[in-house]
């Protein structure tokens, strides 16, 4: 295991798999992947220390620090997304402006999406995924909206693990290990604020790094209003058939 990332306010590791574990504190909050710490000095810390895990006492080490997360109370990383089914897209903010290109591709996907075309699917994703700039660029903030999107209004397991693991080996190792978080349904505090209707979840989503939270957020409301608004036209073909 090697420190991949050090921050401020978290410092994330990867092992030999590219399985991610960061260390972060309340400013970053809870995570599908993440140990929060009381105290953290990131000055404290040096790429090239020597990192292990002692699981039969449940601790961390890394160079002389230690992190015992015996008593770490657990955290269950997913929300109940099927809560916002009854969301109000007209109330979520209006979906930023994207470039041409990935408003293209986005487009594309949800079209995929809606009339079950793999090819279409696998295609998009491919161009999406590691898009833009960032340690989780645009197109990945975007393809993990559209996964949270598709837990609340079509929960397929084959459709999600198609879109991550097209996506998964085309982008950075922590935008990949987010990926896969939300394809087993996993997401951070501030989403879980959002299903739960906490005052200010949206806003903090929006505030997540540079545009990941406006990025992850276009691509939420772009697949719910593809999927609302199939699931609208089947009900009615349903009454005119009853």
């Amino acid at each position: 295991m090697r420190i991949l990332h050090l921050f401020d306010n978290s410092c994330n590791l990867v092992n030999a798999q590219d399985e991610v574990l960061s260390l972060v504190t309340a400013v970053i909050g809870s995570g599908p992947f993440s140990i929060v710490v009381d105290d953290f000095n990131r000055y404290l810390f040096n790429l090239h220390m020597p990192i292990t895990i002692n699981n039969r006492d449940q601790k961390l080490l890394i160079g002389n620090i230690e992190v015992d997360f015996s008593q770490a109370a657990r955290w269950q990383s997913q929300p109940d997304w099927k809560q916002l089914r009854s969301l109000q897209l007209c109330k979520l903010p209006a979906p930023q402006m994207l470039s041409s290109e990935i408003e293209v591709y986005l487009t594309n996907l949800c079209t995929g999406i809606e009339t079950a075309d793999s090819s279409k699917i696998r295609d998009s994703v491919f161009h999406l995924a590691g898009r833009g700039s960032g340690l989780t660029p645009t197109g990945d903030d975007i393809l993990m909206g559209v996964i949270y999107g598709l837990w609340v209004w079509r929960p397929d397991v084959e459709l999600i693990r198609l879109i991550c693991d097209t996506a998964v080996t085309r982008t950075t190792t922590l935008s990949a290990a987010f990926l896969k978080a939300a394809a087993n349904g996993e997401a951070t505090i501030h989403w879980h604020d959002f299903v739960n209707a906490k005052p200010n979840a949206i806003q903090n989503i929006l505030n997540i790094g540079h545009t990941s939270g406006t990025d992850t957020l276009a691509g939420f409301t772009h697949i719910c209003q593809t999927l609302i608004r199939l699931y609208n036209n089947q009900n009615s073909c349903d009454l005119c058939s009853s």
